[in-house]
C-alpha cells in the first residue's frame, strides 16, 4: 500500500468517526461548548475503543484499510439513522456559533482590575506552554520509562500481531494492565503512518479535556466565569499536569474521564435530566478499562454521587430511587462495554482475579500485610505526601534552587523530628523517601508545585474544616481528603507519586475559584504573587524538562542537552541512557 493511499485511510476514517461523533454529540443537546467537548471526547473516545475490539477479534486492529471500512459504516449508518427522523436531522444540521472576538472583548473588559490582573498571565501562560509542550510532541520521540518498558512496548505487539490477546511477557505490566488507553495510542500510531511522536498527542488531548471539565464542573457549583477560569487554569499549570501532557502514560486520560464523570453528577443535580447519567457510567466505564488505580477514586466519586443524586436533589422520594436505579444500570452498562474486555475477564480467566497475579497486588498494594503495619505505614505515608506538596516544582535542580527547598521545608522536618517519627524508614515502600528530594522537573518526580501548597490545599482544608465556606458545603473538600488518606493506606508510598494526585486535583481545584471575588488588598497581594510565581516556575518546568530541555545548558555542574539536538535514538532513551549504545548496535545488526 502506497504511503498516500495509507494516509488518505486514516485521514477518511479519523474523519469518520469525528462526524460519527459530532453527530451523536449534537443529539444528547449539551448545553454550551464545554460540555459539548466534555460529550464529544466521551463519544470519540468510546467509539475508538469499541472498534478497536471488534477489530481485534478479526485480528486486524493494526490495518488502516479494516479501520476505515469499520469507521465508514458506523458514520453511513447512523447517517441513515439521522437522516430517516426530521427531529434528528434539524438538531444534527443546526447552524454551529463559535465565540467571537466582540464577545470576549466585551466580557473581558467588564473584569475588575483584579481579575484582569491574576486571570491574564494564566491565560497567556497556559497558551505559550500548550504550543511549546505540542511542539515537544511533535519534534521529539517518546522517551517516558513506563512508556517504553510496557505502554508503547505493548502496543508494538498488538501492531504485530493484528490483536489485543493476553501474552506472556517478562514484565507483568506489559500484560495485566487495562487497554482502552493503550487502544486509542494504538489507533493514533496506524493512521499517522506509525508515526511515534504522534502517540503522545493521546495525554495532550486529554489533558485539555481535563482542564475543560475543571471549568465545567466549576460553573456548574454555581461560580461565576471568571472563577470557573481561575480554577481550570491553576489546573492547567500544576506542574504534574504538565509533565504528563506530553508522555504516552495513562494517568492524563483517566482524568478526563473522571473529570467527565465529575461534571456530569454536579450537572444532574442542578437539571435533572437523566442523559447526565448516562454519560456519568459511560466515563466510569471508559476511565475503570483505562487504570486500576481508579479504586482510589471510587469512594470519593461515590460520596459525589450520593451528594448530586441521592442527598441534595430536592426530589420526591420515587424520583430519587429511579434515579439511583438509572445510575446504577448506567454504571453497569458502561463496565460491560468498556472495563471488562479491557482486561479484567482476561485476568479473571487467566489468574483468577480481575486484578491479574496475586504478585503484582502484594507489590503495588498493603495486600497480605498486618493491620498494624498498614495503620503505621499508611500514617507515614500521609505525612510523606504531605511533605511531597512542599515543593518547587518546576525548577531545574541547581544549588541554589535546591537550598530554596531545602528551607521550604525545613521548619516541618524539624517538628517531625522532634515527635521522633522516622518517616525515611523504607517499609515496603516502592522507593524511598527522602527530606533532600532532588527538584527534577519530570512526570516521575513532580506534583501541584508552588499553587498546591500556596493556594489550593489552604483552601481545602479551611473549607474541610468549615473555617471558610465553600459552594458545596464541605463535600467537594472531604472527597480531596479521602483521596489522600486511600492512597496512603492502600499502597506502598512511591516516589512517582505525583500522577495519582492528578485525579484529585479534579476535586480540588474548583474550590479555589472564588479568590476572585476577596476585597481584603493583602489577600489580593498574596494571590497576584503566587500566580507569577507559580506561571515562572510552570514556564521553567516546561523549558527546563529534565530529558526534554528546550535548550542546551552548561551551568556548574548542571548540564542539560536540548531535546531537539538529539536524533531519533538518543530522545527514545534519554530517560534510560544506559541503553542507547546496545539499541544502536541492535539497529545496526538487525534489518529494518
Amino acid at each position: 500500500m502506497s504511503i498516500f493511499i495509507y494516509y488518505t485511510l486514516g485521514i477518511l476514517s479519523l474523519i469518520s468517526f469525528i462526524v460519527f461523533a459530532f453527530m451523536i454529540t449534537r443529539l444528547f443537546r449539551p448545553a454550551g461548548r464545554v460540555e459539548f467537548a466534555l460529550f464529544f471526547f466521551t463519544f470519540i473516545s468510546g467509539l475508538i475503543i469499541v472498534t478497536g475490539q471488534l477489530l481485534s477479534l478479526l485480528n486486524a486492529i493494526h490495518k488502516i484499510g479494516f479501520w476505515f471500512i469499520m469507521s465508514a459504516s458506523l458514520l453511513s449508518i447512523a447517517t441513515i439513522v439521522i437522516l430517516s427522523k426530521r427531529s434528528y436531522r434539524q438538531i444534527c444540521l443546526k447552524k454551529i456559533t463559535l465565540p467571537n472576538y466582540s464577545q470576549v472583548k466585551s466580557w473581558y473588559s467588564e473584569l475588575t482590575r483584579f481579575e484582569k490582573v491574576i486571570l491574564t498571565p494564566l491565560v497567556l501562560t497556559t497558551f505559550v506552554l500548550g504550543l511549546l509542550n505540542l511542539v515537544t510532541i511533535i519534534f521529539a520521540a517518546p522517551f517516558n520509562w513506563d512508556s517504553m518498558t510496557y505502554h508503547l512496548a505493548r502496543v508494538a505487539y498488538y501492531v504485530q500481531h493484528g490483536n489485543l490477546n493476553y501474552y506472556d511477557a517478562n514484565f507483568w505490566a506489559q500484560v495485566v494492565h487495562p487497554k482502552n488507553a493503550t487502544i486509542l495510542i494504538l489507533y493514533v500510531y496506524v493512521i499517522s503512518v506509525r508515526n511515534e511522536n504522534l502517540t503522545q498527542i493521546v495525554q495532550f488531548i486529554s489533558y485539555w479535556i481535563a482542564i475543560a471539565s475543571v471549568y465545567g464542573i466549576s460553573r456548574r457549583i454555581g461560580l461565576k466565569r471568571s472563577a470557573s477560569l481561575l480554577s481550570a487554569l491553576v489546573f492547567a499549570l500544576l506542574i504534574e499536569n504538565l509533565m504528563e501532557a506530553i508522555t504516552t502514560q495513562n494517568d492524563m486520560v483517566i482524568t478526563a474521564f473522571i473529570g467527565c464523570v465529575v461534571y456530569c453528577l454536579f450537572a444532574f443535580r442542578e437539571s435533572h435530566n437523566k442523559k447526565y447519567l448516562l454519560l456519568m457510567g459511560i466515563n466510569l466505564g471508559l476511565a475503570t478499562g483505562v487504570k486500576f488505580t481508579i479504586i482510589i477514586a471510587v469512594p470519593s466519586l461515590l460520596l459525589l454521587g450520593i451528594y448530586t443524586v441521592i442527598w441534595r436533589t430536592n426530589l420526591p422520594f420515587r424520583s430519587v430511587i429511579t434515579n439511583l436505579g438509572f445510575s446504577l444500570a448506567s454504571i453497569a452498562l458502561g463496565l460491560c462495554i468498556f472495563a471488562l474486555p479491557a482486561c479484567y475477564l482476561d485476568n479473571y480467566k487467566i489468574f483468577g482475579n480481575p486484578a491479574g497475579p496475586s504478585f503484582v497486588r502484594d507489590f503495588n498494594t498493603f495486600q497480605g500485610q498486618t493491620t498494624d503495619f498498614v495503620l503505621i505505614s499508611g500514617s507515614r505515608n500521609v505525612l510523606r505526601y504531605g511533605f511531597e506538596f512542599l515543593s518547587l516544582d518546576g525548577l531545574p535542580s541547581i544549588p541554589i534552587t535546591q537550598y530554596m527547598q531545602d528551607m521550604l521545608r525545613a521548619i516541618p522536618i524539624k517538628i517531625v523530628s522532634l515527635l521522633h517519627i522516622n518517616l525515611e524508614e523504607p517499609d515496603r515502600s516502592l522507593s524511598p523517601f527522602t527530606f533532600q528530594k532532588k527538584l527534577i522537573p519530570t512526570e516521575d518526580h513532580s506534583n501541584w508545585g508552588v499553587f498546591g501548597f500556596g493556594l489550593i490545599w489552604i483552601i481545602v482544608l479551611a473549607q474541610a474544616f468549615g473555617f471558610i465556606k465553600g459552594p458545596t458545603g464541605r463535600v467537594l473538600p472531604i472527597t480531596v481528603l479521602l483521596f489522600l488518606i486511600l492512597q496512603s493506606y492502600f499502597a506502598p508510598y512511591d516516589q512517582s507519586w505525583g500522577r495519582f494526585f492528578i485525579t484529585p486535583g479534579l476535586f480540588a481545584t474548583p474550590l479555589i475559584g472564588k479568590c476572585v471575588d476577596t476585597r481584603k488588598k493583602i489577600l489580593q497581594a498574596y494571590l497576584i504573587v503566587l500566580i507569577i510565581i507559580g506561571c515562572l516556575l510552570a514556564i521553567s518546568g516546561v523549558l527546563f524538562r529534565k530529558n526534554s530541555p528546550f535548550f542546551t545548558i552548561e551551568y556548574q555542574s548542571y548540564s542539560m542537552r536540548s531535546v531537539f539536538s538529539m536524533d531519533r535514538m538518543s530522545q527514545l532513551t534519554r530517560y534510560g541512557g544506559m541503553y542507547e549504545r546496545p539499541l544502536r548496535i541492535f539497529e545496526q545488526i538487525v534489518p529494518k
